[in-house]
């Protein structure tokens, strides 16, 4: 396995609100995306930018160092003998959740005004909204951490053969403890050990659904990524009610192994909410679920690709555009309009005539090919991967 990648873009979210007293600073995402070495490469960069040990403050209340501050009464007596009024503190809590009435203590913290604050939730039941709940005038800044982007993952494992490399990405995931070069069955079994983890663990031990429930809603989203989908729709093929279909299928978000996405009518300018999209967040984990059940399309491994990419760069993204047949994605950014159209070669865009489309907002046509043309109709035609590593 090769060694721990450094993820600078976290690392230069967090640092923008470096010294920001009044704001908390929470890490979120799916678990063993990498959260926790992006909190711990954090107190390195402080180190690096001159703050000294005994102003920083690492707690992580899942491993052992951690366990003994159990409620907020001992995390408090531990704190009072470390903050000082009169000395700027870095305190980062991974793992929070893990003690009883943690909001007290993030109170008590706060009250200090020298005191920088960051945490970093578990998958499931997030805290952003809770800090919200019980102090409505403190500022939370949410950072999302996701699976290595594609550009991480070639920094992770150089190659001279990108092209390869993307078609590993886009089976074995970006998980930062899955390489590719462990094999197949290593790499199936660390899914396997994520993807019950989060169902068994996270999700049914939270709602008291019935394990296999759980999971056959998994794999139908799983199977239809990237096609509209309705709860009725999931109610109906799993042969649970409506009200279950929904609140599994938010426990799926709420543990972000699914995003939802809107559609936008492009014509009419606007979201239609219904039916819907989902993308998944890792797409290894989405092959390991369906190895068995279902073909994973290539087209659609590159679409979830391209999803998460443009949430990455601060896209709002919606699923396609209800009136423009082949448009894979509107990206909106600011007031205009960016559409991608994804395919996997020229001429697989070309049979499904897109061509010409809308004459507004940049066109943008991602493909496998290479030496291709610099445009298909009025859509500008790039290398997939030369735009993930641009």
């Amino acid at each position: 396995m090769k060694g721990d990648l450094v993820r600078t873009e976290y690392i230069g979210k967090l640092s923008e609100s470096k010294g920001e007293n009044g704001t908390v600073k929470v890490l979120t995402g799916m678990r063993r995306c990498g959260k926790t070495s992006v909190l711990e490469q954090y107190v390195s960069y402080l180190r690096d930018a001159g703050v000294p040990d005994s102003d920083i403050i690492y707690l992580d209340f899942d491993k052992r160092s951690g366990q003994e501050y159990s409620d907020s009464v001992r995390l408090d007596a531990y704190f009072a003998g470390r903050l000082s009024k009169e000395r700027q503190t870095y305190v980062l809590l991974n793992n929070i959740c893990h003690v009883r009435d943690w909001n007290q203590s993030v109170l008590k913290l706060l009250s200090f005004g020298n005191c920088d604050l960051y945490l970093c939730e578990p998958t499931v039941g997030p805290i952003v909204y809770a800090i919200s709940e019980f102090r409505s005038d403190v500022k939370v800044k949410e950072v999302k951490v996701y699976p290595l982007s594609f550009k991480e993952y070639v920094a992770k494992y150089p190659t001279d053969d990108v092209d390869a490399l993307f078609r590993d990405y886009a089976v074995l995931g970006g998980m930062p403890d899955i390489d590719p070069s462990m094999g197949e069955r290593r790499c199936d079994d660390q899914l396997e050990g994520i993807l019950n983890t989060i169902v068994l663990h996270d999700l049914v031990l939270k709602a008291k659904d019935d394990p296999r429930t759980v999971l056959d809603v998994a794999k139908y989203v799983y199977t239809h990524i990237g096609e509209l989908v309705s709860v009725a729709d999931i109610a109906k093929a799993c042969r649970i009610s409506s009200g279950s279909a929904e609140r599994i299928l938010s426990d799926l978000e709420s543990a972000y192994l699914v995003c939802r996405a809107d559609r936008y009518d492009v014509n009419m300018g606007r979201i239609k909410e219904h039916p819907f999209v989902l993308y998944a967040t890792d797409n290894g984990l989405r092959d390991f679920a369906l190895r068995y059940d279902a073909e994973i399309s290539f087209k659609v491994a590159m679409e979830n690709i391209v999803y998460l990419e443009l949430k990455r760069r601060g896209y709002r993204v919606r699923a396609g555009s209800v009136h423009e047949s082949g448009v894979s994605f509107t990206a909106l950014k600011g007031n205009d309009p960016e559409y991608y159209i994804i395919a996997p070669s020229v001429d697989v865009a070309e049979s499904c005539g897109v061509r010409d489309i809308i004459d507004n907002g940049n066109k943008i046509m991602l493909t496998m090919d290479r030496n291709v043309p610099a445009g298909c109709g009025n859509a500008k035609l790039i290398n997939i991967c030369d735009w993930l590593l641009g």
